[in-house]
């Protein structure tokens, strides 16, 4: 089994309905210290967290075995915020796991996973994950009953792509992603 290790890039992406990330610098160092931000008040949704790479090195006649997603997230309460995480593919259209979808986040730092064994994310397809602008996207969702602000956070974000070579050997890919302003 071989892996590609790549470093990306990330940034909040702006739309008119969500709130703004803040420090999006250096989130996916895979530490618990430095994350990305996001404050929100009752019923408020954060702009979707993006973060791409390179996978254009995955063989063109590979077969996808496994899509994995893991975000390690928080809040600053325990039932209020609600983290969503989709695959972004190029023209920046999402796609949800097959399984779960959704997860709160919690005071305590805890690691989400999206996907895993045998779920290829419906509609994500090989020129899809090949194409520049393939990554993820994470999203904070506050609830209707949330007392005054909530700050939800996400620390790091990895990318597992499992795949099989023209030859039949399993191979494997690995995204591990670098924030950087943008």
């Amino acid at each position: 089994m071989s892996s590609v290790i790549s470093t990306g890039t990330a940034a909040g992406f702006i739309a008119s309905f969500g709130k703004d990330w803040s420090n999006t610098v250096n989130i996916l160092t895979k530490n618990d210290v430095t994350s990305a931000t996001v404050v929100m008040d009752a019923s408020e949704t954060s702009d979707w967290l993006y973060a791409t790479d390179d996978y254009s090195i995955i063989p063109a006649d590979a077969t996808i075995n496994t899509i994995t997603l893991r975000a390690r997230v928080k809040s600053t309460h325990n039932s209020w915020v609600t983290c969503e995480a989709k695959l972004k593919k190029a023209d920046n259209s999402l796609l949800a796991p097959d399984g779960t979808k959704t997860f709160l986040a919690v005071i305590i730092q805890q690691t989400r996973t999206y996907g895993g064994a045998g779920d290829t994310w419906s509609g994500v397809t090989l020129e899809d994950i090949r194409t520049a602008g393939f990554g993820v996207a994470v999203s904070m969702l506050t609830d209707i009953g949330a007392a005054g602000s909530q700050t939800a956070s996400c620390n790091w974000i990895e990318l597992q792509i499992e795949f099989t070579g023209a030859s039949g050997e399993t191979l494997g890919s690995f995204m591990k992603l670098e924030l950087t302003n943008g």
